[in-house]
């Protein structure tokens, strides 16, 4: 293959319907990475709460400053851990708003999506405590004492939550199913798994979808990487 074929070549990729749609799917790839680095950040403080040999020198009465700046950090990358689930959501939903998305998958998502992030109670929750710390400031937290075995729980307080009004009915079930508060661990275990398990659904139905574009497109990309090896190679 000449230049000039393989300047033809990547015009047709260009002009292909299915290198649109393979820049979606990896744009929206990395919005899941945003999420989980997110995740992992704010389960590495909350780890660092509860580990009984205190590498964030927090207790003692002397050193309520530092425990009160630390738990500020916890509520910003709770916030951040929030808006990056709210960050998938969003990006979804400007992928559902493609032109070359039919009218019927669209629908079906749609309703996936609001089956999950409208209805169910911990993403309501979770997006809701978003606002709540953008609009009213930091939540409450709680690092406790158990004894069987002994360790420490950090917590996030929801008796002070629960009785503010401006709550969606899911996410006040979900308060009122974990009163009086809620692990910060396995708050943000249970919601990484179900954003991640939607994303996960939603990228390979999305992908399946579209299959025969995609793989045509990926076909022409390894055949003009290749003849561009063999030409730069001689």
């Amino acid at each position: 293959m000449n230049n000039q074929e393989i300047g033809e070549l990547d015009a047709r990729i260009e002009a292909h319907p299915g290198k649109r749609i393979l820049g979606a799917l990896a744009a929206y790839t990395f919005s899941r990475g945003i999420f989980s680095g997110n995740a992992q950040e704010l389960s590495r403080l909350a780890t660092q709460f509860e580990d009984l040999r205190d590498p964030l020198k927090i207790e003692g009465v002397d050193r309520h400053a530092r425990l009160d700046s630390q738990f500020g950090e916890l509520a910003r990358r709770l916030h951040n851990f929030a808006a990056g689930g709210k960050t998938i959501v969003d990006h979804t939903k400007m992928l559902l708003n493609e032109d070359f998305v039919t009218g019927a998958f669209r629908d079906e998502q749609r309703e996936c999506m609001e089956a999950i992030f409208g209805r169910e109670p911990l993403p309501k929750f979770v997006q809701e405590l978003r606002n709540h710390v953008v609009h009213n400031g930091l939540p409450r937290f709680s690092l406790e004492w158990t004894f069987e075995p002994q360790g420490k729980m950090l917590t996030l307080d929801l008796d002070g939550l629960v009785a503010e009004r401006n709550w969606s009915a899911p996410a006040r079930s979900y308060m009122v199913a974990h009163m009086p508060s809620v692990r910060v661990l396995d708050l943000v275990s249970s919601y990484e798994q179900q954003v991640n398990s939607f994303h996960s659904h939603f990228f390979e139905s999305f992908k399946f979808h579209f299959r025969n574009s995609v793989e045509e497109v990926i076909r022409l990309i390894t055949e003009l990487n290749v003849a561009c090896v063999k030409v730069q190679s001689g």
